[in-house]
């Protein structure tokens, strides 16, 4: 997951689009929710650079990139205005003061929109059922001390909870047809009871997104 460093739609595509760049990812997504398809999900984009997770290196080879439209980290003018780095004013609402779970001090960072979360979140759990991947990672993680994206604001912890559930449903039917092979009448009627129940859970943690609101780190 990455902020694209900019607070418009078309200076993200314009950018992604300029062969100067030598960057992409396989969506955009604005800050009304709109999507934008950049890269086909059956080839690679150029995303993370220098990158890592785990045993695993240049996570280009390994990974969907998904930019979301956000100025992300800014700094503050001597009005006190929050700037982006081009020096864009953000509004004062639109911003929340935190620190980046690797450095010391705070600052104001360009806040996420609901319509982002709600548009994210669906398309991670089509893709999630597509291709069945294994963790949701920010820039920050796989690109340590390099990047900070998405940053504090955005609700990594309760994305990533939302978009993995789908391994738990395929644990569940495992398990049910393990247990009442022997009764397949049982086993559907478990299953359709355990499906139901998860599928109103992730629903209603989708609405929660716009209802609620999630919790940041």
């Amino acid at each position: 997951m990455h902020y694209t460093a900019g607070p418009t739609l078309d200076g993200a595509v314009s950018w992604l689009t300029n062969l100067e760049a030598q960057a992409s990812a396989h969506l955009v997504i604005d800050r009304d929710g709109s999507i934008v398809q950049m890269v086909a999900f059956n080839r690679r984009a150029w995303h993370a650079g220098k990158s890592e997770w785990g045993n695993l290196n240049g996570m280009n080879r390994y990974s969907f990139g998904i930019e979301l439209v956000n100025a992300g980290k800014l700094s503050k003018n001597a009005k006190g205005q929050w700037l982006t780095w081009s020096k864009k004013v953000i509004p004062s609402e639109d911003v929340t003061v935190a620190k980046h779970k690797e450095e010391s001090s705070e600052t104001g960072w360009h806040e996420y929109t609901e319509a982002q979360i709600q548009a994210a979140s669906m398309v991670g759990l089509l893709l999630h059922k597509t291709y069945s991947f294994t963790d949701v990672l920010g820039y920050d993680d796989v690109s340590p001390g390099r990047k900070v994206d998405p940053g504090p604001v955005f609700p990594m912890n309760s994305f990533r909870s939302i978009l993995l559930r789908f391994s738990r449903l395929k644990k569940i039917v495992l398990n049910l047809i393990r247990l009442d092979s022997a009764d397949k009448t049982k086993t559907s009627l478990r299953l359709k009871r355990k499906c139901a129940a998860w599928k109103d859970d992730v629903r209603m943690r989708i609405l929660g997104f716009t209802s609620l609101g999630f919790t940041s780190q």
